[in-house]
């Protein structure tokens, strides 16, 4: 295991530190290339909250260099652990699984060693991991294939709160459930607090005094941009438990809406003052299935039909697609399956790139039907979608907000 020479010691008294990924991120829909990461995000995010801030974060020359005058801009110091090349993070789009590069900086053993009184806020990171001893800390393992528990390398806290995903929580605890994951948690890792992250459903907050979870609620946007949506929940969270030393809950409540801010407008830093106009959602019953409409006679089409239905039955919805449910076939067959398709499902998802006779007929039968459709368009002209749009049809150009606007109506019926 590399080990870097430099142990920082507490040279910044009542500062909040944070340690974390800095990596540059590129999406090709939407189109996004900028230099961000777990913990530099998590830095953006608090320049504006009036407390000193010290970042620990591997980088190579070229970022360590932009790091400076990001330093400069926001008003933090930071402390850079050298490595031979930072990490590219590339999204097809944001609910891809993104690829990395370049591929031979990952799990190399790097160890930052990081001793302090100071608060921290704590990410896991590709190049390598952080010894950490502390005060209280907040600490989001930030891995989907290999997350490791807080106390794997030594690490120690005098208080801690674990913020992490569902997936990441299954694997670390090798067990399901999430009161039961919640107290393997805290046994394990001498944890106070634990936040589970649920996704579209919110998160559960645990606390040692009390297993039952409270439950925060996540919210209904205009865009969602997920890219980065949880290094905001974990900043603003730790900010709030660790700064404001507010009860784990209302620090949650406070993190979620933090969050729906940001996937709202992209925006950093995230403001104290937040939009509050958002609607919380609270799942309901689902009440049926989703009819999948679009074309599908060449690769390209059947590609975005595959991504739709991919991330459509990830969410947890039922969906009825023509492609994959009645596939290809002489016309009076096809058309009286996919009428029948129809006629069971309770909304409409079409994509209409293309301006499609069949999808366009789809979408009139559902009209005719009382069914609400969700509509799919990148590039077509105005003038050509008059009727549909004056037809009350909900139009979306963005994949990943089309995703979640489907989840919610469809709970929400």
């Amino acid at each position: 295991m590399k080990k870097t020479e430099e142990t920082v010691k507490s040279k910044y008294p009542m500062m909040l530190e944070i340690i974390g990924g800095t990596y540059y991120e590129y999406c090709a829909d939407p189109h996004w290339d900028e230099l961000f990461g777990s913990g530099l995000r998590a830095v953006n995010a608090l320049s504006s909250h009036g407390r000193d801030l010290h970042f620990h974060t591997y980088a190579d020359k070229e970022v360590a260099a932009i790091l400076k005058h990001f330093a400069n801009a926001l008003e933090f110091t930071f402390t850079d652990y050298p490595v031979q090349k930072s990490v590219t993070f590339s999204y097809r789009h944001p609910l891809s699984n993104p690829s990395f590069a370049p591929s031979d900086q990952l799990d190399v053993e790097m160890l930052m060693e990081v001793t302090t009184t100071n608060d921290l806020i704590v990410f896991g990171m590709v190049e390598g991991n952080a010894v950490v001893h502390g005060g209280r800390v907040v600490y989001d393992p930030q891995s989907p294939g290999n997350p490791l528990p807080f106390k794997h390398n030594g690490s120690t806290a005098k208080e801690l709160a674990i913020v992490l995903n569902l997936a990441e929580a299954e694997k670390i605890t090798k067990t399901t459930g999430i009161n039961n994951i919640a107290e393997q948690l805290m046994n394990s890792s001498d944890a106070s607090v634990v936040v589970l992250k649920m996704g579209a459903l919110g998160a559960n907050v645990f606390t040692a005094n009390n297993l039952n979870p409270y439950i925060v609620h996540p919210f209904i946007t205009d865009q969602v941009w997920p890219i980065g949506s949880g290094d905001i929940f974990t900043a603003i969270f730790g900010f709030e438990w660790l700064v404001n030393n507010a009860e784990p809950r209302i620090a949650a409540e406070k993190a979620s809406l933090a969050t729906a801010n940001y996937v709202n407008s992209r925006t950093l830093p995230i403001p104290e003052l937040l939009n509050k106009s958002f609607k919380p959602f609270s799942k309901g019953r689902k009440i049926g299935t989703v009819y999948l409409a679009g074309p599908f006679f060449n690769m390209g089409e059947r590609w975005l039909i595959d991504e739709f239905y991919n991330h459509l039955i990830n969410m947890d919805i039922d969906v009825f697609s023509p492609l994959h449910d009645v596939g290809y076939g002489e016309a009076e067959k096809v058309a009286a399956e996919d009428l029948r398709g129809l006629d069971d499902c309770q909304l409409v998802v079409a994509i209409l790139n293309g301006l499609d006779a069949g999808t366009l007929f789809e979408i009139g039968y559902a009209q005719a039907k009382n069914i609400p459709v969700l509509i799919f368009c990148e590039n077509e002209k105005e003038v050509a979608l008059t009727m549909m749009k004056g037809s009350g049809y909900r139009f979306f150009t963005d994949f990943t907000t089309l995703i979640y606007h489907t989840y919610w109506t469809l709970y929400k019926l």
